[in-house]
């Protein structure tokens, strides 16, 4: 009865390191994603910003042109 007390709780101890490392690598995949997010977000913020930039350049070539 003992031995398998003592088993179960090993047995415990474990599940419990196997779901905390599972946790652990869920949130490092989570950081790494937001990380990836963030980074798309800062491109397209440039891309937005320099394509108003040219469309802003071309509005005023365009009405020195009319």
């Amino acid at each position: 009865m003992e031995a398998s007390i003592k088993s179960l709780l090993a047995e415990k101890e474990e599940l419990a390191m196997q779901l905390t490392n599972s946790l652990l690598e869920m949130e490092e995949e989570k950081a790494i994603q937001c990380a990836r997010e963030k980074a798309s977000i800062e491109a397209i913020e440039e891309k937005r910003k320099l394509y108003n930039s040219q469309i802003t350049s071309l509005s005023e070539k365009l009405s020195e042109e009319s």
